[in-house]
């Protein structure tokens, strides 16, 4: 396990660093959209894919037991180090001595509690929280979703609330201040770029990406996916808007 962890760590950074160093600044928003999915799914099961190749097999003259020395490196320097913490000593048997073997009573088993059981402990308990939180965020969405006043549009339902909030969309429908809408305080604009959200299916992305973060809470890099995926849907929404040339959306309000 901590050598998949390491692995699928590595490549994930690889993956993230060729995307911030060559793809970021460039204006290929949809290719980047997938390129980012694609890193996360294949950083995440690649690891787990083994070939059977003959160890006398050369690549560019490199033999591939040499090869996978390297490649297996760094998740075995890591195995390693960490392995020691997590497993307790086996005790070393001790030689047979010839003593006469006396009965022993026998005692009630001690329950002890390793160091690996004290992180899974742990680690359970985060990710449990972490999945209620993820669901009662879905839950508020349906409740404001139940409660507020409905408006059908071609592509979405507006979704017209009384309390404050900002332009905002998930799935099919977009949130808005009720009052703000009905005083003409928010631009055809504002709704065009969260029907392009709408259209491109990026809440799917985004539900993705969190219940990633749910399981590999500890690997800092599913944050930094999940912002990269984010801000390159708004550079989608963005782009569509003003590649349109007029307004997509027309509101006839009462």
């Amino acid at each position: 396990m901590i050598i998949y962890l390491v692995k699928s760590a590595l490549l994930l950074g690889l993956l993230f660093g060729v995307y911030k160093l060559l793809l970021e600044n460039e204006k290929m928003h949809r290719f980047n959209r997938f390129f980012l999915l694609f890193a996360l799914v294949f950083g995440l099961t690649a690891p787990l894919i083994s070939f059977e190749v003959s160890p006398e097999r050369s690549i560019a003259g490199v033999k591939m037991q040499q090869m996978e020395r390297v490649v297996n490196a760094p998740a075995e320097a890591v195995s390693r180090s960490v392995e020691p913490l997590i497993i307790p000593k086996q005790e070393t048997a001790l030689p047979m001595a010839d003593t006469e073997i006396t009965p022993v009573t026998a005692e009630e088993p001690r329950w002890s509690i390793s160091t690996l059981d004290v992180l899974l402990g742990i680690y359970g308990a985060i990710t449990l929280f972490l999945l209620v939180r993820f669901a009662a965020g879905l839950i508020e969405i349906r409740n404001k979703v139940k409660v507020g006043t409905h408006k059908e549009l071609d592509h979405a339902t507006l979704v017209l609330l009384d309390e404050p909030i900002t332009p905002q969309s998930f799935l099919g429908y977009i949130f808005l201040e009720k009052k703000q809408f009905e005083s003409g305080g928010i631009e055809p604009e504002i709704l065009d770029h969260e029907i392009t959200h709408i259209r491109q299916l990026h809440s799917l992305d985004v539900l993705f990406a969190e219940s990633l973060k749910v399981i590999f809470w500890f690997n800092p890099l599913m944050y930094l996916y999940k912002h990269a995926i984010q801000l390159n849907h708004e550079f989608l929404a963005d782009e569509s808007v003003v590649n349109s040339g007029h307004l997509l959306v027309i509101i006839k309000r009462c």
